[in-house]
This record gives C-alpha cells, sequence and structure tokens, in this order.
C-alpha cells in the first residue's frame, strides 16, 4: 500500500466540498473504489446516515445502531472479523448469512465526537490497513467538522436568532426564487404577512421576556403550517411573513385562517394576517409584499383577530378583494 500517495489524493479530494452530503460522498467512494472495500457509510451525529451510493440493507442499519454506541463510548476503532459470532450482534435478525468484516471507526476532532465512518471488507483487514484506516478516518472527522461548522454558519446568516425562523434577507431571496418558479409553471403564489395584535400592550404587561416568547411561539405556529417549498420568515418586529407557491386562493385562505386560528387557540394573544395571492405569478416581489401589507392593515382596522384576503388575476390589474369575488372571506 502506498500511504503516502493515497493520503495526498484523499486530502486533495476532501477539499473538493464544504457541503455534508457531498463530503460523504467522497469518504464513502475512497473507501470503495480506492481501499477496496465492499461498502462504507457515514453517521453523523447519531441521526444523519449517509451510505455509499444510497445502498440501503436493515441489517446494516443494524449492526451500526449497536456498533456506533459502543465506539462513541470508548472512543477507539472496533474491528469485528466475524460479525454473526459477535455477542453484540449475534441476536440481529439476519446476521447469520453476513459475511463481512467491519472496521467501525469514531469520527473525532478536538475531542468532540461526531459520528461514526463504518467499512466493510470481504476479509479481515490487515495491521497495515487497519492503522491507515485510522488515519483516513481522523482526515475525514476533520473535514466532516469543518463541514458541520459551514452548516452552521450558513445557517446563522439566514436565520433569525429569536424565533428560529428565516429572516428578512433569506425573504428577499426566497420569494424572488419562487416567484420565478411559479411563473415557469404557470402556478398561483401567495404572500401571508402576519402580525401581533396589541403586541406593545401586551410587552408594556408582561415585560419583554414574555414577549419574546410569544414571537417565539408565533414562529412555531407558522412553521408547523409550512410545507414542501413553503417557507416562514421573520420580516421584521412582531411581522412574520409566509411565503407559499402553488397553491389556490382558497387553499392559501383557508391556510392562513388554520394559522390565526391556532394562535387565537392559544389564550395569551391573537394575529391578523394579510394574504396576497397572484394567479398568474405576474407581479414582481414588491408588488406582492406591498399588497399583503395593504391587506394586513385592513384586517387590523377592521377590529384585529381575522384574515384579509385579496386576488391579483394579472399585473395589469387591479388587486380584487375576496369578500368581493366570493365567499371565500365570509368563512367562520
Amino acid at each position: 500500500m502506498d500511504k503516502f500517495n493515497l493520503v495526498k489524493e484523499f486530502s486533495r479530494e476532501l477539499t473538493s466540498t464544504l457541503e455534508l452530503k457531498e463530503l460523504a460522498k467522497v469518504i464513502n467512494n475512497f473507501a470503495v473504489i480506492k481501499l477496496g472495500a465492499s461498502y462504507s457509510s457515514i453517521i453523523v451525529d447519531g441521526d444523519e446516515k449517509y451510505r455509499y451510493e444510497d445502498q440501503h440493507q436493515r441489517v446494516f442499519d443494524e449492526i451500526e445502531e449497536q456498533v456506533l454506541k459502543y465506539i462513541m463510548r470508548v472512543r477507539k476503532p472496533l474491528i469485528i472479523p466475524n460479525p454473526k459470532k459477535d455477542y453484540m450482534l449475534h441476536r440481529i435478525d439476519g446476521i447469520d448469512s453476513f459475511s463481512h468484516c467491519i472496521a467501525s471507526l469514531p469520527l473525532i476532532t478536538k475531542s468532540q465526537a461526531l459520528g461514526s465512518l463504518n467499512i466493510y471488507f470481504g476479509s479481515t483487514p490487515d495491521d497495515e490497513l487497519v492503522d491507515f484506516l485510522k488515519l483516513f478516518a481522523e482526515l475525514s472527522s476533520s473535514s466532516i467538522m469543518n463541514s458541520l461548522s459551514y452548516r452552521t454558519m450558513e445557517t446563522k446568516s439566514v436565520t433569525d436568532k429569536l424565533t428560529g425562523l428565516f429572516n428578512r434577507r433569506n425573504f428577499d431571496i426566497e420569494i424572488e426564487s419562487q416567484i420565478e418558479k411559479c411563473s415557469e409553471s404557470e402556478s398561483p403564489i401567495s404572500v401571508m404577512m402576519a402580525d401581533i395584535d396589541n403586541f406593545k400592550e401586551y410587552n408594556d404587561e408582561k415585560g419583554h421576556q414574555e414577549g419574546d416568547k410569544i414571537l417565539q411561539e408565533i414562529g412555531e405556529a407558522m412553521c408547523s403550517f409550512s410545507s414542501k417549498g413553503c417557507k416562514a420568515f421573520r420580516y421584521g418586529g412582531e411581522e412574520i411573513a409566509l411565503v407559499v407557491p402553488g397553491l389556490k386562493p382558497e387553499d392559501a385562505f383557508e391556510k392562513a385562517e388554520q394559522i390565526r386560528k391556532k394562535v387565537e387557540s392559544s389564550g395569551k394573544i391573537t394575529i391578523s394576517i394579510g394574504l396576497v395571492t397572484c394567479l398568474n405569478s405576474s407581479c414582481p416581489a414588491s408588488t406582492m409584499v406591498s399588497e399583503a401589507d395593504k391587506a394586513l392593515y385592513k384586517a387590523k382596522k377592521e377590529g384585529k383577530n381575522k384574515v384579509s384576503a385579496t386576488i391579483i388575476l394579472d399585473k395589469a390589474l387591479n388587486p380584487i378583494d375576496v369578500n368581493d369575488a366570493s365567499e371565500l372571506g365570509k368563512r367562520k
């Protein structure tokens, strides 16, 4: 084994990406293609699993679940030449026909245990290969740690610290992106602007810490109604926005009503929501936001704790209040 060149090649490949999924692919591919393994997988933070070529077998999962607990405790590599006879694994269903040798290595950096690297061989690796696997795991650990740090920084850059919602900067990016996607698919897009009713009075009476808790609860309520392609954002102050692609006006209205009712059911506070739906996705983001704000102002003016909605048929036409267009706004 030419250790020097292998380390050099592997180190070079590790610098090719900071994305964890792609990095795990690099590591798993190298284990199989360059080190002659039959299969390889990586577990990070206990529940994120990345497999070689997305292969999935139940017996692998059960083996790795048992082995992970052990190596996270002892923080040392574990080589199991004959899994079917191992005391930790012999009760796993299907282990009797399992013919691989397992090399499970802890991913540790700066005294922090990140997870495990599990490599399967057709025969027991010799001492030279085992020594190289330890180095292989060390190099992998450092790169995975960098990837996790990068992901944390990336998340912080687009999320609001208090609520955990995406921030205003990310809203501006997302709404432009979703308008473009909906325009290509000729599907509608909606924007909701929600504002906490009488929030200043609540803060004055309960204190700012309780006010912060309410903002967090509203954020959680908005997130609970998020779905694929639908994100919630802290737009500013106590105003929270939701970008909702692909829903018909009545469905978007129903989603807004569900959010409003969930907040109301807490018994602590209520929210008003302004909703705008552009049927052909022809409106610029600035118009969508402006019309949602106008609808929110209308909801506040008409007594608060309600949803006010408008529909835009085309950017060349004025928005239509749903109360004028149908019975949609009169639902209970």
